[in-house]
């Protein structure tokens, strides 16, 4: 699990863990970045992942360069069977490098009108770009989160939701905001910290449904991150 937010990433903290990836190691050269390089920034979490973030910076601090980012993301996806990225939604210079080498792209929006158009001109901005350096662009997947049942009328629907972004759902998070704040508090998973919490069934549905288009048939040359 890569944490590629750098200015904002909140990775590292709602884990509870370390972030390895130190910010002097991004003056390094690019091409020296390999799997030994790789391991030493990799903070093991309990529940069997490897997290790369990096602190958090200020503004008069650089972001690492397009090369140093998309190296590390090279080795990532050579020694990983499974490499998640975690992408920002401010322009970068390496996002669409990153984004053009995915099996799928899982784009999380609130269920509010603002979030959902913003999304919309997001996927078609990103679909745009792909288009012009990938014939075969990795799908969107749109994923409505905090959804709530409506009881006064006032919430958006699932089928609003489509109409504003024009095309289907690929899935949904329902909201369990105690559930939510007790797993951040204790450090534990949402199963953990509430059993049978309706986000862990969603989630866990909402991951077997990535595992069958990642499965599907590819060009396995360049289809190697989710």
């Amino acid at each position: 699990l890569i944490d590629l937010n750098f200015v904002d990433g909140m990775i590292a903290t709602y884990l509870n863990c370390e972030a390895g990836l130190s910010k002097p190691m991004f003056r390094k050269d690019a091409a020296l970045i390999d799997t030994v390089l790789l391991q030493s920034v990799v903070t093991p979490h309990p529940y069997g992942i490897d997290v790369i973030a990096c602190p958090l910076w200020t503004v008069e601090q650089s972001t690492p360069s397009r090369e140093f980012v998309l190296q590390l993301l090279d080795v990532a996806c050579e020694y990983y069977d499974l490499v998640l990225l975690d992408i920002p939604l401010w322009p970068n210079a390496w996002a669409l490098n990153a984004l053009n080498v995915c099996d799928a792209i899982i784009l999380i929006s609130e269920l509010t009108v603002p979030a959902l158009n913003a999304s919309r001109l997001w996927m078609q901005h990103l679909i745009d770009d792909l288009s012009g350096v990938n014939d075969a662009a990795p799908s969107i997947m749109p994923v409505l989160n905090r959804q709530k049942k409506n009881m006064l009328g006032s919430r958006v629907s699932v089928d609003q939701a489509e109409a504003a972004l024009r095309q289907p759902v690929f899935g949904s998070i329902r909201s369990d905001w105690a559930a939510a704040v007790a797993a951040v508090n204790l450090g534990q998973a949402i199963g953990e910290a509430k059993p049978n919490s309706v986000i862990s069934k969603d989630v866990s549905d909402l991951m077997q449904r990535v595992r069958r288009v990642v499965r599907a048939p590819q060009q396995p040359e360049l289809k190697r991150a989710s």
